[in-house]
């Protein structure tokens, strides 16, 4: 019996082991889950192979490599087209490209490192490491670092890859050593980078480490006028800004190394991933050293790289899916079409391709059709109606928008057109919602082409009045711009200024301004003006969300309380040929919103003047010469005893080489326009020596010189022995030669300051 017992048991165990299995088995179905996934994912980078190629051809991109990071580790890689049309040599991952722009992100690191090791403090002013900028504010290394140093310091976000080359001396003056030197130490040999090299220097003996990363390197190339590719060139430099060489797939290493901290603390590279917020509190597309947005609540953290005509590359981190996607060409069109420096990697045509194909999908669960951007616009509008998820509308305008930054950097008018017209039909609507049903006071509306329109309107009371307007600008001021003239003083009461203005949809250029001022009872005169492209019905890039173009009024109510004023007096419409050039405020009030040259326009016309009469004696002096050589002969002929004058010659020769100088010096400062270069942009040491050579040493010889002169002048007229018209000649250049020399030494006090 006992026996029987333990059989009995022991059978029971055995079922009961047997279902636990079952159970387990069972709990472990979401593997066979992940293995269709990973069949679906797999289907999915196919087409995005596919898309890749295609576009390539679109873009006549000679050759393409490309790598997807996932969950740090790199699910896809793949060439395409030629690195090497000539040799017939494929473009694959392991295809070196420059990285052009991509080296920022590199040098964020080695500066954020440097904040880690307490050798950098972020806030210093970039004067204590020698930096010399010519700013209204206290210029820091986190404003160079995240391209806000232009204007007033921390204002605004400027893309300025000059000035973020200075930070290459803040690097060798807090840590002693140079960037490549930490580059090499602190990334590129712990991660094994073996593929990356700084750039291609005249020496390639000196290079010997990263040959075979030259011989691996994509032959550059580019588009003639006609359209046809063509050989191409690279820039041979290397420094913080730009010049680093690469492949796909060592860029995945240093992704996989900032996703897995190991370059930087969490907290530090979050520094580098977060927007800066300007002094005003405005969020800027930029980091320290990489572009950062969010687009339907997903964080997207990218930078690009862009050097006609021959390098473009893409590197976008999608956080929230560690998801990375990295794209080099040896051709700038992966780039240049798209106004990436603007903020939005969504217009790339590859970002919004790989967030329609990887990221959507994974955040609303279903994919989007694909939509064959060639067709025409009655075959578009349809496909997009179909559509009812607001988010999904909104990544198919984005697509629709790069398509058409493709086909029209391509040429291809017609399909440009076409999406032009998909887009102006289906997304552009007539004016915001909320201002359909309200009483207009007066509006100015679809102006066209440089145009002047004016409408007069009269107020019985005291009135707040709402501007609504939609017009044409960008940093540096209004190009299309609109104001309101007080009819009884004939002064501007409003302007429209870009500060004031926001993103009215549509490229980046189109600026909403609604604004609530107001207006004591009178007449007044709403005025707009436009200038030669870009304005309703000839839109140079896409129009903004609602199809209006000019500005509306408003009645908000009276000041201090929620009460409407009752109505206005009906607008009058001047017809433009009736408005008269006093009329037209508009012309002469915006320029002083525009960006002003930081050469004074009066200094400059003396120097110009001072240059035309250095131009003047250098043709007259050789001729003199000339005519003094022959009469010499002459005087030879006739066995007349000559007279010799070596101070005369000599003098001749110090004022024709100070009229060189002076030419020289304009040629350089004015012309060429690195005087306004130096002035906006300022220098480190590596300018300093061409700084002090232009602005110091040529026009502490042309002092030197005009000490002489000012002697000499006054030699001639005491022993008057030159003409009188020599005399006064003498005369005038002299004093240009002063006031040359004065206006230069003002200007090397201003680059010194």
């Amino acid at each position: 019996m006992k026996i029987q017992l333990v059989f009995f048991i022991k059978k029971k165990m055995v079922l009961l082991i047997m279902v636990f299995l079952i159970l387990s088995y069972t709990a472990l179905a979401p593997a066979q889950v992940t293995d269709n996934s990973l069949e679906d994912e797999k289907v999915v980078t196919e087409q995005f192979s596919q898309f890749l190629e295609e576009l390539r051809k679109d873009l006549k991109i000679p050759g393409l490599s490309a790598a997807i990071v996932k969950d740090e580790n790199v699910i896809w890689s793949g060439g395409f087209g030629y690195a090497d049309k000539e040799r017939k040599i494929r473009a694959t991952p392991e295809t070196s490209y420059y990285l052009a722009s991509l080296t920022k992100t590199f040098t964020s690191t080695v500066i954020l490192q440097l904040v880690e090791q307490g050798k950098l403090d972020l806030d210093a002013p970039i004067a204590t490491f020698g930096i010399r900028v010519n700013s209204p504010g206290v210029i820091t290394v986190r404003h160079l670092l995240s391209h806000t140093s232009e204007g007033q310091p921390g204002t605004a976000y400027r893309y300025n890859g000059y000035r973020f080359s200075f930070l290459g001396q803040v690097i060798k003056r807090a840590s002693g050593k140079s960037f490549t030197e930490l580059l090499t130490e602190n990334i590129l040999k712990p991660l094994n980078m073996t593929s990356t090299a700084p750039n291609i220097t005249k020496r390639r003996d000196t290079n010997i480490q990263f040959a075979h990363v030259y011989e691996k390197l994509a032959q550059p190339y580019g588009l003639d006028r006609d359209g046809h590719v063509v050989e191409g060139r690279y820039h041979t430099s290397f420094s913080v800004s730009g010049g680093l060489i690469s492949t796909v797939l060592d860029m995945a290493k240093y992704d996989v190394a900032i996703s897995q901290n190991k370059l930087l603390r969490p907290e530090t590279q979050e520094m580098a991933f977060t927007p800066f917020v300007s002094s005003a509190g405005e969020r800027l597309p930029y980091g320290l050293g990489w572009f950062t947005q969010e687009y339907n609540d997903v964080r997207l953290i990218w930078h690009y790289g862009l050097y006609s005509p021959s390098i473009s590359t893409l590197i976008l981190k999608v956080p929230d899916e560690k998801m990375t996607l990295i794209v080099f060409a040896n051709m700038d069109s992966l780039s240049r079409p798209f106004p990436l420096g603007a903020g939005d990697v969504l217009t790339s045509p590859v970002a919004v391709t790989f967030f329609k194909m990887f990221i959507y999908p994974r955040k609303t669960g279903k994919d989007l059709a694909t939509i064959n951007w060639k067709s025409a616009a009655d075959v578009i509008i349809p496909r997009l109606e179909q559509e009812e998820d607001e988010q999904a509308i909104e990544l198919y305008k984005r697509e629709l928008m790069s398509y058409w930054h493709v086909y029209r950097s391509m040429d291809q008018r017609e399909i440009a057109s076409g999406l032009m017209k998909a887009y102006t039909k289906f997304f552009s609507k007539e004016k915001p919602t909320e201002y359909q049903d309200q009483p207009v006071i007066a509006e100015i509306n679809r102006v066209g082409n440089e145009e002047y329109r004016v409408v007069e309107f009269t107020l019985e009371r005291d009135t707040l009045v709402r501007i609504c307007g939609i017009a044409e600008g960008n940093r540096r001021g209004m190009y299309d711009y609109g104001g309101i003239e007080n009819t009884h003083t004939g002064e501007l009461v409003w302007l429209m200024d870009y500060k004031g203005t926001i993103h009215a949809g549509g490229t980046t250029s189109n600026r909403f301004v609604n604004k609530v001022i107001s207006l004591p009872q009178g007449t007044y005169r709403l005025h707009f003006k436009t200038d030669a492209n870009h304005s309703f019905e000839r839109w140079m890039s896409f129009p903004p969300d609602h199809s209006f173009w000019g500005i509306s009024l408003y009645e908000e109510g009276l000041p201090g309380t929620g009460d409407v004023t009752g109505s206005p007096q009906p607008a009058i419409i001047i017809p433009p040929e009736e408005i008269t050039p006093s009329q037209r405020l508009l012309d002469s009030a915006i320029t002083g919103q525009r960006q002003e040259s930081m050469v004074d326009p009066i200094l400059e016309l003396i120097m110009i003047i001072c240059g035309v009469i250095f131009l003047l004696a250098i043709i007259i002096w050789p001729v003199g010469a000339a005519i003094r050589f022959f009469n010499s002969r002459k005087s030879m002929a006739a066995r007349i005893p000559k007279k010799k004058s070596r101070l005369s010659a000599a003098v001749t020769y110090i004022a024709w080489m100070n009229g060189a100088l002076g030419l020289f010096y304009l040629a350089v400062a004015i012309v060429r326009g690195a005087l306004e270069f130096y002035l906006t942009n300022g220098f480190d040491d590596t300018q300093a020596f061409d700084v002090k050579l232009i602005f110091m040493i040529i026009p502490f010889a042309s002092a030197c010189i005009s000490i002489l002169l000012v002697g000499f002048t006054f030699l001639a007229w005491k022993k008057r022995s030159r003409s009188s018209i020599g005399r006064w000649f003498y005369t005038l250049f002299t004093a240009a030669s002063i006031v040359f020399v004065l206006v230069c030494h003002h200007y090397y006090f201003m680059l010194y300051a």
